[in-house]
């Protein structure tokens, strides 16, 4: 072994050092592999270039070591109690789900771009990464994807729908009601029923407090506890003059909101803070 591992003759004479450089040498071999898996790793989970990962791992080690004395100090107190250590995963979870869905969404896009431009007749490629565009605030290019879509498939019917909810963000009422329309002649119940609640919602910012109503009575038939949707019903009964049950629905808003479970209401508190604030505003006048 001592000559394998090559030691000085003054190391040779030594026993325990010979052994402290074998377990050094053990180190570095283990030290490497997982280097080597680390960036593979990394390569898998975030699907960046072989370098990147590198890069990545480099400079989180170097961080680490420089950190070391804070995190060595501040690990031994979460460790002695779980109940923080479940709080410090509960916090870092939320984290690393946001960056790897950042991670896949754009990985998605580059495939469907890349589906595209090999095949330009694939309407799902221009539908999915008008999609993209769309959650990144890019209507314009959006538009042009999802129009891209119909002009190959007509009967896309998300893309129709995609292009009502740009056109009402944007304030152009008529255009997203035609979209919405084609969506309804194909599929009344498109989106879990949410047509109707876009529908509603159009009418409502158009004034058209009539048509919102019946709209969002259509919706609430089939979801009757949707917060959105009790919230949109109380603003068009408000705009109707009927106080008594606008009042009813932003009180049904809350409710539905309180008694929703932990992973919907993060999304669905704005509804409950809106019908407060409608109330607190009708009370006071």
């Amino acid at each position: 072994v001592q000559e394998w591992l090559k030691l000085p003759p003054e190391m040779q004479a030594h026993p325990a050092a010979a052994r402290l450089h074998a377990e050094n040498f053990f180190r570095w071999i283990v030290l490497m592999l997982f280097g080597v898996w680390a960036v593979w790793a990394v390569r898998a989970v975030f699907r960046l270039a072989t370098w990147r990962a590198v890069v990545v791992i480099i400079a989180s080690s170097i961080i680490l070591l420089i950190t070391s004395p804070v995190w060595a100090l501040l690990f031994s107190w979460i460790f002695a109690s779980p109940f923080l250590l479940l709080i410090v995963f509960l916090l870092l979870r939320g984290y690393a789900s946001e960056f790897t869905r950042g991670q896949r969404a754009r990985a998605s896009f580059r495939q469907n771009l890349e589906a595209a431009t090999l095949n330009p007749a694939d309407a799902s490629a221009h539908y999915n990464i008008g999609l993209i565009h769309q959650q990144r605030n890019e209507f314009d290019e959006a538009i042009k994807r999802f129009e891209r879509a119909l002009e190959i498939d007509a009967d896309e019917t998300d893309a129709h729908y995609q292009l009502g909810r740009i056109a009402r963000a944007q304030g152009r009422h008529a255009d997203a009601i035609k979209h919405f329309e084609q969506v309804v002649a194909r599929s009344p119940s498109h989106a879990q029923h949410e047509i109707w609640r876009e529908i509603g919602a159009t009418y409502l910012a158009a004034g058209q407090f009539d048509d919102a109503r019946d709209a969002l009575e259509r919706f609430l038939d089939d979801r009757q506890n949707d917060p959105e949707g009790l919230y949109s019903m109380g603003r068009a009964y408000a705009g109707l003059g009927n106080r008594r049950e606008a009042a009813s629905s932003m009180q049904a808003c809350i409710e539905a909101v309180k008694t929703a479970p932990a992973y919907k209401y993060r999304t669905e508190k704005r509804w409950m803070s809106e019908a407060q604030q409608f109330l607190k505003t009708a009370t006071s006048e």
